[in-house]
């Protein structure tokens, strides 16, 4: 039976109308093609078939997840300087999670009006409740992170675990190590991306078991190797060439990576390797089954239009870094542990959700943004432990089902159910957001889907760097960081010439 009669039977009758056929994109003005595939998708999850491109939608989702950047906010009670991810210039406060979880944001809630946007009244809840200033899985010791999985001495951590490292992100047991991206187990290693056990190497790229080498791409179980592409079971290889011991020894003497200049020209080099000498495979997938479709899909099944899934993720249709069992989900970006779910962004453990913004624990939760452990929630923002609410306001479960069946109806007949939440509610810069770093997106695309447009160094997002008169310049940076003294450069504001942007060097990334 249904709880919500008047939406269950517009939606089925807007469903039982809808063909497969062209369309255009209103947002970006380019013609896609909905399929029935997607239909069947849409009548499965009860929902409405998008008018947005599906690349479209992606990168709107992207565009609220963290990316890569660190700002500093402000306490929303005290009003002291908080190292986070949400941009001041956003208006959105921030709380430290420990403190977060200690509070209960129920008594925030608000009647539902039906002559206001339901995007405008979940907005107004977002200004009044903080959000969780980072959002660390395992509290890290000494080190600046976000969504960590546990950070020792670390920094510049997000969505991984490391010891003693510097700037990775979706890392697992990233030790001594340093710019590592979708990376298990990198020890002592600098600059490696999508690859396994990683170890004292350099410049790594879909490999794995790689030991005492550099500049390697699609190889696996290789010691010594330098300049190497789709090899195994190799050593002593220099630029695909097999080389002696002795011979592999004398070439490695004249490589100083430790010079940025040296540095530089083999990046260069091995570029052109790549692009000229290389054969690339047709998917970088590895072990998947039935009807996959997509890049990256690592023991996944019947994964259509995906991206970076990894076990055990299967049926899914345009779903981009997800994990666990997780199954039977569409246009879902960074879920672990999720099902039946449509249109959410950073999820965990949660069944049946849609539209919504960093959930864990949840069930049947729809547009709502950073709740946990909650169920048969509607419009809410940073609930705990709770069930029946809409716009955070509580209900019994018969008035529950009563005023859902209303508001979802009205947000159908205005033409917004289905839609994701507006790219400006997003608490983080678009330029640094998921939507660039993965989907091609840039500013200019970011103004077409509606994201905020500020300057990013405003609001005092970048600390006291821009007060400084002491500046240095990119260029003026030495060639070796052995050339580097600490107490000259470790915290002087620079000035990044090409990004036209301010940052510093941390004392324990110059040692």
């Amino acid at each position: 039976m249904s709880r919500t009669p008047r939406f269950d039977s517009k939606v089925k009758k807007i469903l039982n109308e809808t063909k497969s056929g062209e369309r255009t994109c209103p947002l970006m003005g380019k013609s896609w093609e909905v399929t029935d595939e997607e239909i069947s998708w849409c009548k499965k999850l009860n929902v409405p078939v998008s008018e947005q491109s599906p690349l479209t939608r992606s990168r709107i989702m992207a565009g609220f997840t963290i990316g890569y950047q660190w700002w500093w906010n402000r306490h929303a009670e005290t009003n002291k300087p908080v190292l986070t991810y949400v941009h001041p210039a956003t208006g959105y406060r921030v709380l430290p999670d420990k403190e977060w979880y200690t509070k209960d944001f129920s008594d925030k809630g608000v009647e539902f009006d039906s002559n206001q946007s339901i995007f405008d009244q979940i907005e107004h809840l977002k200004k009044e409740v903080p959000l969780l200033a980072t959002r660390n899985v395992i509290d890290p010791e000494n080190s600046i992170a976000f969504g960590s999985f546990g950070a020792q001495n670390s920094y510049f951590v997000s969505n991984a675990s490391a010891r003693d490292s510097f700037f990775v992100m979706w890392c697992d047991s990233a030790d001594g190590s340093a710019e590592c991206h979708n990376v298990k187990k990198p020890v002592q290693s600098y600059n490696v991306d999508d690859s396994n056990n990683v170890f004292n190497s350099r410049f790594v790229r879909d490999s794995k078991d790689v030991l005492n080498s550099a500049f390697c791409f699609y190889t696996s179980d290789i010691e010594n190797c330098f300049g190497v592409t789709n090899k195994r079971h190799k050593k002593y290889m220099f630029f695909d060439k097999q080389l002696s011991k002795e011979e592999y020894i004398e070439e490695m003497k004249k490589v100083d990576l430790s010079s940025r200049s040296v540095q530089s020209d083999y990046i260069q080099k091995f570029d052109e390797h790549l692009e000229n000498k290389t054969i690339w495979p047709q998917n970088l997938n590895v072990a998947t089954e039935g009807d996959c479709l997509g890049e990256y899909l690592i023991l996944s099944n019947n994964c259509r239009y995906c991206y970076l899934c990894i076990p055990s993720s299967h049926d899914l249709y345009w779903c981009g870094f997800t994990s666990g069992d997780t199954f039977d989900n569409a246009y879902c970006q960074r879920i672990d542990n999720v099902s039946n779910s449509i249109m959410c962004v950073d999820m965990v453990d949660s069944v049946g959700c849609k539209f919504s913004l960093s959930l864990k624990q949840c069930q049947n939760v729809e547009y709502s943004i950073q709740c946990i452990d909650c169920e048969n929630c509607f419009g809410c923002v940073g609930l705990q432990k709770k069930k029946f609410h809409i716009f955070n306001k509580p209900y019994s479960e018969d008035e529950y089902w009563e005023k859902l069946d209303e508001v979802k109806s009205k947000m159908l007949e205005d033409g917004d159910y289905g839609k994701y939440f507006p790219l400006n509610m997003s608490p983080v810069y678009f330029g640094q957001s998921s939507a660039v770093l993965y989907y091609l997106a840039d500013n200019e695309i970011g103004k077409k889907l509606g994201a905020a447009q500020y300057d990013p160094e405003s609001e005092g997002a970048i600390g006291n760097l821009s007060e400084s008169d002491s500046k240095k310049k990119t260029s003026e940076i030495p060639d070796r960081a052995a050339e580097m003294d600490v107490g000259e450069w470790a915290g002087v504001p620079i000035y990044d010439e090409t990004h036209k942007r301010l940052f510093a060097f941390l004392k324990p990334e110059i040692e």
